[in-house]
């Protein structure tokens, strides 16, 4: 959670406060004791359990993040690099287990089950790499995932082929076009 933004005439009293540095003994205690408070009254009221809806989205939730922040391995670079092997995903036990403790405990401070899942969804999406995230919302977005993987499965097999005519000297294969079935089976 962010605070909110502050104001111009709330900087310049900062700013003057940092200088001056009145009260700073008594306005630390006080918040201390304050926050002190807070946390042992919240740790009385931590759930052992969460709702079953909330465990199983958090579950869900955590399996996904997991394979998000799953790296590729890669040898080269530029255009000449290869994938190394199958990416292998961490297991969601570490992650769903800390999600569930940051639910408990924002539940005990006062926030409820759906504000508590926000901020366990914000927090775990937090830790995928932007760049990846960033493809997942265009993947999503884009709404039919199976028709847009199939057209840049053929983009890429069209250019590999293309590619391999071009080193041997042949015509490389285009398109299929419509109209012209030997060319749409490859002849």
């Amino acid at each position: 959670m962010r605070l909110p933004e502050s104001t111009a005439a709330r900087a310049v009293a900062r700013a003057r406060y940092v200088v001056q540095r009145r009260d700073l003994k008594a306005l630390r205690d006080a918040a201390q004791a304050a926050v002190q408070d807070l946390v042992l009254k919240a740790r009385q009221r931590i759930p052992a359990d969460l709702p079953a809806p909330l465990v199983e989205r958090l579950v869900n939730l955590s399996t996904f993040v997991a394979h998000a922040r799953t790296g590729v391995q890669h040898e080269g670079t530029g255009k000449y690099r290869v994938i190394l092997g199958v990416p292998t995903p961490e297991e969601p036990t570490r992650l769903v287990g800390q999600l569930t403790r940051l639910a408990r405990c924002t539940i005990a401070l006062g926030l409820n089950d759906s504000q508590a899942l926000e901020l366990a969804t914000k927090v775990a999406l937090d830790s995928v790499p932007l760049a990846r995230m960033r493809v997942l919302g265009a993947v999503i977005e884009a709404g039919e995932i199976g028709a847009s993987v199939r057209a840049s499965a053929g983009s890429r097999d069209r250019g590999s082929d293309a590619r391999q005519a071009a080193r041997s000297g042949e015509t490389p294969p285009g398109p299929p076009r419509r109209g012209c079935p030997d060319r749409a089976a490859g002849v």
